[in-house]
């Protein structure tokens, strides 16, 4: 069953959002994180160079760094 009216709720979303893609991910994954985090009012959206779609598996290091940057921010 689709879910519609998805990305019209997006703007209502009133917490600090971070999308965290590999760079190599497929170029619509990497769209669509880019899209729902420039939709709300505090999304960041972050790359990690050299990986695809498990940036958690394949840099764990630098996604722990990406989400404690962004954590003290908030």
């Amino acid at each position: 069953m689709p879910v519609t009216g998805t990305w019209a709720r997006v703007p209502g979303i009133g917490v600090p959002v971070l999308t965290v893609n590999g760079a190599l991910d497929a170029g619509d994954l990497i769209a669509g994180a880019e899209r729902f985090a420039g939709a709300v009012r505090e999304g960041r959206s972050v790359l990690v160079d050299g990986v695809a779609h498990y940036p958690n598996l394949e840099r764990p290091e630098e996604l722990n760094r990406i989400l404690l940057d962004f954590l003290r921010d908030l």
